[in-house]
């Protein structure tokens, strides 16, 4: 993935994913993330631009519509979808998601569709806090800090690698996972 100048970066591992789930619908909405460090084109070929700090961005979303257990499905459903990797070789629990139509969060059409890829680079798109420039150092929504009976970001539930803010908390990440789930029961961020 590329983003040219404040749209442009070369991805340098692999995606971890973000879920909201809606207590009251269940409805779940990933978004994905990975490492990025700036590029730019010269003599036709991609190259980091010298110094460029690294930063973990989120770079798109998938609002979940359907859930198909692959080992379940007759050989004939979704041939749309058979290029797929899930389609091909031996896992345990191997499931595709498919993308709602729309995305709908906490009851609002928000006018987009059920998956995506962030067009442009901005600073709410950054999980990196730029004060500290850490990978696993992350600057969220207000929202995510897990306090009031309010369930934490999943395997984060550790008080001491949270600072709560006032216009945003710091997490101290887990420098591996795949996927972090936040239930969202009535949260706004």
């Amino acid at each position: 993935m590329r983003m040219d100048g404040d749209r442009c970066s070369d991805r340098l591992a692999a995606p971890k994913a973000i879920s909201a789930i809606s207590a009251s619908n269940r409805a779940i909405c990933s978004c994905f993330s990975d490492i990025f460090r700036r590029v730019e084109r010269t003599q036709g070929r991609w190259r980091f631009v010298g110094p460029a700090p690294v930063k973990h961005v989120l770079w798109g979303w998938l609002q979940i519509g359907e859930i198909h257990a692959v080992d379940d499905l007759p050989p004939d459903a979704l041939p749309w979808a058979r290029y797929h990797p899930h389609f091909h070789g031996n896992r345990d629990s191997n499931t595709l998601y498919i993308a709602a139509d729309r995305l709908r969060l906490i009851g609002d059409d928000l006018e987009a569709p059920g998956a995506g890829v962030f067009r442009r680079l901005e600073d709410g798109l950054v999980l990196t806090d730029p004060d500290v420039g850490s990978l696993t150092r992350w600057r969220l929504p207000p929202a995510f800090y897990p306090d009031s009976g309010k369930p934490p970001l999943t395997y984060h539930g550790n008080l001491a690698r949270w600072w709560r803010g006032d216009r945003y908390c710091t997490l101290q990440s887990l420098p591996r996972g795949q996927e972090f789930v936040l239930d969202t029961p009535g949260i706004q961020a």
